[in-house]
């Protein structure tokens, strides 16, 4: 019996198919984000037009302070979990969704009914405050976006596929519909948000960085992996992950000095920033770990067509922090 080629092998390793890419209008991202700049005229970067069309109408008609309040103390509770709440914002059937999300990677969050319905209320007061003509302006700025996104489709599934392929992303990876959604226009053009929705994964990014957008898709999945590294790592490897990350990370970022969010970040930021264009920069401690792992990998691969990142990762990384 003649021995398979490598080739061979790796045709026979089943993959994860590419998600349907889907571009749409999310109002409820949207609109928590009108309701933090009414809170707070800090709150942007004024990199889309319609921004100054927004602070200047909330200048003139400014909210009553107990909703102010109220958005300054549910932001204050949890940035993310506030957004994942408003994508359930008149959609139902998110809402269990939504919860399973929270309790799973926010589990210190205990009032979630609660949380979610004051944000929904006050979500309410601030759409409710918008007149016909702001309305029409704002739905502008979302046409604009929406048709800049959709140029960018193909590339973007392009995009997609190939980061499937080099991680050998398995068929059981739960991510099944990519979502660009419009911006909320108060995120700077080189910062973005992702988040998983049941077996959506909304990409939150300017129209004009492709490479933030193969970053939030990449939480997707880097997430869980690292998230199982917990139950295979002692406290001082933990500890060294840590030790070993940038401070610009660290603090510059807000990650703090928590291992799992460090090391989610670097594992992304290494390989869209680095690896994949075969540079090296701000190369720290961690990053100069995480990229020789990523070249390691590459030529495991060689040898052993079948081997899926995640396999390498939990095998091969705790090995390296000792």
């Amino acid at each position: 019996m003649e021995k398979e080629t490598n080739n061979e092998l790796e045709s026979r390793l089943e993959i994860m198919p590419t998600p349907e890419v889907v571009v749409q209008d999310e109002p409820g991202m949207r609109l928590w984000g009108i309701a933090q700049k009414a809170a707070d005229k800090q709150y942007d970067k004024k990199e889309y037009p319609i921004v100054e069309d927004i602070e200047d109408y909330f200048s003139e008609r400014p909210l009553p302070r107990a909703v102010i309040q109220k958005i300054q103390e549910y932001q204050k509770v949890n940035e993310e979990a506030v957004f994942w709440i408003s994508l359930a914002y008149n959609h139902l059937e998110r809402i269990d969704l939504v919860k399973k999300e929270i309790i799973s990677h926010k589990s210190w969050i205990t009032n979630i009914d609660d949380l979610i319905n004051g944000v929904h209320a006050v979500m309410r007061e601030v759409e409710n405050s918008l007149d016909a003509d702001i309305q029409e302006k704002i739905q502008g700025a979302v046409l604009t976006d929406l048709s800049a996104k959709e140029r960018i489709h193909d590339q973007l599934t392009a995009d997609i596929t190939e980061i499937i392929n080099f991680y050998k992303l398995s068929p059981e990876t739960n991510i099944k519909q990519a979502v660009l959604t419009t911006a909320n226009f108060f995120t700077p053009k080189n910062s973005g948000r992702g988040l998983s929705v049941g077996e959506d994964q909304y990409l939150f990014c300017h129209a004009t960085n492709r490479d933030n957008m193969r970053h939030e898709f990449s939480h997707g999945f880097i997430n869980d992996m690292v998230h199982e590294l917990d139950q295979k790592l002692f406290e001082e490897q933990k500890n060294k992950i840590v030790l070993l990350a940038g401070d610009w990370l660290k603090y510059g970022n807000d990650y703090g000095e928590y291992w799992e969010s460090l090391l989610d970040e670097e594992l992304i930021r290494t390989y869209v920033d680095c690896y994949s264009k075969r540079q090296q920069l701000k190369m720290t401690p961690l990053r100069t770990l995480v990229y020789k792992l990523y070249e390691d990998y590459d030529v495991a691969k060689e040898t052993d067509p079948q081997l899926r990142f995640k396999q390498f990762l939990l095998t091969e990384f705790p090995k390296r922090l000792w």
